[in-house]
């Protein structure tokens, strides 16, 4: 058995943490960036990277949970996997680079492409992404095992590493959106991540100098809980669900570009590590983990149901902050992740605080501490893997915006029921009687103002809402939010996501007409054969008609 490790020797570990998690969001955002070449720019196409990434992330968790007991050197297999990390992911782009290629046969000149070519497609990206991210999901559970973690204070350490781990990743979300990418470029930004890979796996090399060796079997693999494992995996649907949502809402007030994603998705990361940070050190004093589990997810719960109250809020700014822009773009991107930050931060604080939580109540006297913590991570990535595909294909399209935002968070509370239920006395009482109230809450909250999803701040920041007309047609689909605007004047105006376009105003029906009649002026027809014509979009239907 180890000792836990000196405290500069803790600072290196967590210092590792960090730079892996800021290389792995560097990666994730170059890999998006890259496999929308062979996928698509749509946002079926992110879900669909999204999805694979998570699911190498589960994958590797529960390799590692399988493997741990039975490693006398943790520290030494972290190191390998994070050079592995820094050795295959920039491969992966020129591995992208074939599939064209490959692909091309299966095309056919089908013109839509067949069914067999859009699996082939699908499944080739994600084959692709399946030997990094089984890696990246390995590196949590070995570093908290490289930490020599003891079982009554399993959540404090496990929970640091992971707040770390989270912190690195808003900074490389930050990085790679508004810094990284712009200067260096793809390549360059996937080398750069490699770098930082190579530099974790050299911090820890250094800590796992001297007696770092543990007895084979002095540990056992963590026993299966499935009743809390399943509940992990379900905030991990709920979770990924929500911010997809949230991202999807973000958007539509600062533009679908990569900086105001890179906000969203850091805004929400920073939330994820200070929860964990600041709550696990109380998971570690719970006589009832599962009990003070299921308390958290009723506190996330409520958090969530906070946030459709925020984002309203948050919207009523946006059209302030982007005009901002013009006097100093840099001051208002800051001002903007603290609004997001600010919005979000009454859910993502207690979402970061159930992993510790979890890993208390999956976690044994005799148990691996860093099996424990794969199995939670696997668990959790599992149901993060389905989230995005969920959300995109089949809940945001039928319950909209402000409709899946309320069933993540009645989701939470409604899985806090199953862990509350070994609670006693005041404990048990108090919170089963308040997870109704919470409930009806979230069902009687007023809806949102079609305001703040039809107008587009970051393109019409100056826009008199009042003189726009009134909503003639609206519908939130897979792809956006899809709207008809009609005035007294007898126009209509085609929204899509807040952006104006198309209309039967005099100067869109010019440009609109004209489209038809340039490309058939410029073409030249071949002898006994029609004129063929190509329209990318259908937008009024007047180009085409």
């Amino acid at each position: 058995m180890r000792d836990a490790p000196a405290p500069a020797a803790q600072w290196a570990l967590h210092a590792a943490a960090f730079l892996s998690g800021t290389a792995a969001l560097v990666y994730q955002i170059v890999w998006m960036r890259v496999l929308e070449r062979t996928l698509g720019h749509g946002p079926m196409s992110v879900a669909t990277v999204l999805a694979a990434f998570m699911a190498g992330l589960a994958l590797g968790g529960h390799v590692a949970s399988r493997i741990l007991p039975r490693l006398s050197r943790p520290a030494r297999a972290y190191c390998a996997v994070e050079l592995g990390i820094a050795l295959t992911a920039p491969l992966l782009l020129l591995a992208t680079a074939l599939l064209p290629s490959l692909l091309s046969p299966l095309y056919d000149g089908q013109d839509p492409p067949g069914v067999a070519f859009a699996w082939a497609r699908l499944a080739a990206s994600s084959a692709l992404l399946l030997i990094p991210t089984t890696l990246m999901g390995m590196t949590l559970p070995l570093l908290v095992e490289a930490a020599g973690t003891e079982a009554a204070s399993i959540a404090r350490r496990a929970g640091a590493l992971y707040a770390w781990n989270a912190g690195g990743a808003a900074t490389g979300a930050l990085l790679a959106g508004f810094l990284v990418l712009p200067a260096l470029g793809i390549d360059p930004s996937a080398w750069l991540a490699s770098a930082a890979s190579a530099a974790s796996a050299i911090l820890v090399l250094v800590v796992a100098r001297g007696p770092q060796a543990v007895t084979v079997g002095e540990r056992a693999r963590a026993r299966s809980r499935p009743g809390v494992l399943a509940v992990v995996a379900a905030t991990g649907f709920a979770g990924m669900t929500l911010e997809v949502a949230w991202t999807r809402f973000i958007a539509l007030q600062f533009g679908p570009s990569h900086a105001s994603i890179a906000i969203t998705v850091s805004a929400f990361i920073v939330g994820l590590a200070a929860g964990s940070r600041l709550l696990a050190p109380v998971a570690d004093r719970c006589a009832n983990p599962r009990a003070a589990l299921g308390l958290m997810l009723l506190c996330a719960g409520a958090g969530a149901i906070g946030v459709v109250v925020t984002l309203p809020l948050l919207a009523s700014q946006a059209a302030a902050l982007v005009r901002g822009m013009s006097a100093s773009y840099a001051w208002s991107q800051v001002l903007t992740f603290a609004g997001v930050l600010g919005t979000l931060l009454c859910a993502t604080v207690w979402f970061g605080g159930l992993m510790p939580f979890a890993v208390k109540a999956c976690a044994g006297p005799a148990d691996s501490p860093g099996s424990v913590v794969g199995r939670v991570c696997a668990w959790n990535a599992a149901g993060s893997t389905l989230g995005p595909l969920a959300a995109a294909l089949w809940i945001l399209p039928r319950a909209g915006l402000r409709g899946t935002c309320v069933l993540g968070g009645i989701a939470y509370l409604v899985l806090a029921v199953r862990l509350l239920a070994t609670a006693t006395g005041r404990l048990r009482r108090y919170a089963l009687a308040t997870i109704p109230l919470a409930i009806g809450g979230a069902l009687l909250l007023p809806p949102w103002s079609r305001d703040a999803l039809l107008h587009a701040p970051y393109l019409h920041p100056h826009e008199n809402r009042s003189e726009a007309g009134q909503v003639a047609f609206y519908r939130e689909c897979a792809t956006g939010v899809v709207a008809v605007m009609a005035t007294d004047e007898d126009r209509r105006v085609l929204r899509i996501n807040g952006k104006a376009d198309a209309s039967n105003s005099p100067p869109d029906m010019f440009t609109q007409v004209l489209l038809a009649h340039l490309p058939a002026l410029a073409a030249q027809r071949p002898t006994g054969r029609p004129l063929e014509a190509l329209v990318i979009g259908l937008g009024s239907g007047v180009t085409v008609g």
